[in-house]
């Protein structure tokens, strides 16, 4: 596939036009409003940067004071506090979109030596649909940049001195922003093997010998510049260990703390799934003698992405212009095929190939534009320049910020950035720097998330914390605070849907205690966004994934307090009828309630949504027994059993013995 109007590599005004729109699709999906909890710890370490200079020692936990800490984004953390300063949100936001769509502007042009307008443009709306569950504020992007600068230069730019200038510069502010880094000498390896398999069949080529000398000369460069950096070789050791390490694995934050209950939350690896295909299908179709280098590099990105999907942007980026090759010789494949077949011009295909990407592109960008894409995948994100405070401890500061709050506190790794960035000058528990943190940390603080009272008694006993600052939607953690609170060595302080802050049962913490304006505050917070999502039901535009009312479901569900619960939960699936455990919630909390009409709906909703896990039909075999349908308790029963006879057994003990007190 060619062209639309034949001629490869030299497009006409309206081509161009249809390669922007698929840009500006790629910019919409970036154009959203911050909601990733990192970026809060990177803007607190740029402002410790700004102060300091690049740490080397831990001060800002009080569990690993102390410890080695080698920050492999200083330099970012550094440049991402001048932006918030400069212009807040929007600057960053913007900037952040900026080296996405210019980096995918610079392999259009290196595509464009093998492929048309039609096939760049499918092959930006495919890496804008794989990079969006990533396509957040971080460093990951200034990264992705810079990688597309390796492939320009090293594919398009013929003057080596300006090769040498650009690349070892790159390469030096890739070192220095994210430990991807050593992808760079990567790169540079798969064009100076495709120059020296040039020499081997070119042997008396001197200028393809000077090429391929030149090339591997790069390669040193790039190597000794990447030891420019306030870690030295410490730094390259970090960058393999958060590749391969296993506490890396701790503070990953796919979409949000409440993804994992959407249906569509991971439907990334099926974009997945077909770019690989559409990659295989290149290779199989594609008559012209390949681009080792760029089709190298593909191969490694499709290595790291089938390893996991937290390299899906980097697939997208370093695959680019190997998919846009892809897809013109399945296309030309394609076209060649009809006109075999229909014996006439293929005009018309060609044209009614391009209206159908234009109508993806603009089914991608009402999909963004309406938040349908942030509700649906369970992001708190939606289409803006802002930032969404409300997933993190901000309105809490009527406690937090209190001259007699207790210095050291319990949080989780979500809240733990925010609360470095909003409350200088108070150390965190943890937070997401697992370079810092052993992974023995990671999984004490797992334990006490998970309701081990015997975690919490060794954490209360190691730090004698005076408070616990807890993010309510953290799964399971509702059970943690109840648990917490019936101990009777900890008190509820405050409370507003995202937000619970538990106080050490003390003398010391007797005065907030008994501040009842606390508990108001937070609940007249809670009622205000309930009153927001309420009235922006039913809209053009969806009201949003609200962390409040998620939390405060979680918690009241926790507490037993049933209505209060099937309040929020049904707000909420009207809002966000995709989140398979608030119907899931909805169902139990109904029956608990003595709706069972209402309940068996939401359950079947639940199974629907759910279609591999045992508890909605565990719970539907309740409501049936209830209702006195035995034909709909066994029907349900057998279900669940082909899932999980264990689940079945114990659940049915469960029942059994409360029947029996």
């Amino acid at each position: 596939m060619t062209s639309a109007n034949g001629k490869q590599g030299a497009f006409t005004g309206k081509e161009w036009l249809l390669i922007v729109l698929g840009l500006v699709v790629v910019a919409s999906f970036g154009i959203r409003t911050i909601s990733n909890s990192d970026f809060w710890l990177h803007l607190a370490g740029g402002r410790l940067v700004a102060e300091q200079g690049a740490p080397r020692i831990d001060s800002l936990s009080f569990a690993s004071a102390g410890s080695a800490w080698v920050n492999s984004t200083w330099l970012y953390d550094r440049l991402l506090y001048m932006l918030w300063n400069i212009g807040g949100s929007g600057l960053v936001i913007l900037d952040n979109v900026g080296c996405i769509v210019v980096g995918l502007l610079l392999l259009v042009f290196v595509a464009k030596k093998w492929a048309g307008a039609n096939s760049i443009t499918l092959a930006l709306l495919i890496s804008a649909w794989l990079i969006a569950p990533r396509f957040v504020v971080g460093p990951v992007s200034p990264a992705l940049f810079t990688a597309a600068v390796f492939i320009y230069m090293l594919s398009c730019v013929k003057k080596k001195w300006l090769q040498y200038l650009v690349v070892l510069l790159a390469q030096l502010f890739w070192t220095n922003i994210h430990p991807s880094f050593l992808l760079g000498p990567i790169i540079v390896v798969c064009f100076a093997i495709e120059a020296w398999l040039r020499v081997r069949s070119e042997p008396d080529n001197v200028s393809a010998r000077s090429s391929a000398m030149a090339m591997s000369g790069l390669l040193v460069g790039t190597l000794l510049v990447s030891f420019l950096n306030p870690y030295g070789l410490g730094l390259h050791r970090h960058a393999v260990m958060m590749g391969v390490g296993v506490a890396s694995s701790y503070v990953r934050e796919w979409i949000s703390p409440f993804s994992g209950q959407f249906k569509n939350a991971v439907a990334a690896k099926h974009i997945v799934t077909i770019a690989l295909l559409l990659g295989a299908g290149g290779l199989v179709t594609e008559r012209r003698k390949l681009p080792l280098g760029v089709t190298s590099i593909a191969v490694v990105s499709a290595f790291l992405v089938v390893r996991s999907l937290w390299f899906v942007d980097f697939f997208a980026i370093l695959a680019f212009p190997f998919l846009a090759l892809s897809l013109c010789a399945i296309g030309g494949f394609l076209k060649d095929s009809a006109s075999s077949l229909l014996k006439e011009k293929t005009a018309g295909l060609q044209r009614g190939l391009t209206t159908l990407i234009i109508l993806l592109a603009v089914f991608s960008l009402g999909t963004v534009v309406s938040g349908e894409y942030y509700m649906s995948s369970g992001s708190v994100s939606s289409f803006g320049l802002g930032a969404e405070y409300d997933l993190f401890p901000n309105s809490a500061a009527k406690i937090i910020e209190r001259t007699d709050f207790p210095a050291r506190a319990f949080n989780g790794i979500t809240d733990g950035g925010f609360l470095l960035w909003k409350y200088p000058g108070r150390a965190v528990y943890v937070d997401g720097r697992a370079g810092v943190h052993d992974e023995t940390l990671f999984v004490e603080l797992n334990k006490c998330l998970a309701g081990a009272d015997d975690a919490w008694k060794e954490f209360e006993a190691n730090w004698e914390p005076g408070a616990a600052i807890i993010n309510c939607n953290t799964p399971g953690v509702g059970f943690v605070v109840r648990s917490l609170l019936q101990s009777q060595r900890w008190v509820l302080g405050y409370f507003d849907g995202t937000t619970v802050v538990l106080l050490r049962a003390t003398s010391s913490n007797q005065s907030i205690v008994q501040d009842g304006d606390l508990q108001k505050e937070g609940l007249a917070v809670l009622e205000r966004e309930r009153m927001r999502y309420a009235k922006e039901l039913g809209g053009w535009k969806s009201p949003g994934n609200s962390p409040r009312l998620v939390g405060a479901a979680n918690l009241y569900m926790a507490l037993g307090r049933y209505d209060e619960a099937a309040s929020v939960l049904g707000l909420l699936v009207r809002g966000t009828p995709a989140m398979a455990n608030a119907w899931l919630n909805l169902g139990i909390a109904e029956t608990q309630n003595g709706d069972l009409g209402a309940a068996q709906a939401a359950l079947d909703r639940a199974a629907e949504l759910m279609p591999k896990n045992v508890w909605p039909l565990l719970h539907l075999s309740r409501v049936c027994a209830l209702k006195g349908d035995k034909a709909g308790e066994t029907a349900a029963l057998d279900k669940a059993r082909q899932l999980s006879p264990t689940a079945v057994a114990a659940f049915m003990d469960m029942e059994n013995s409360g029947a029996q007190q």
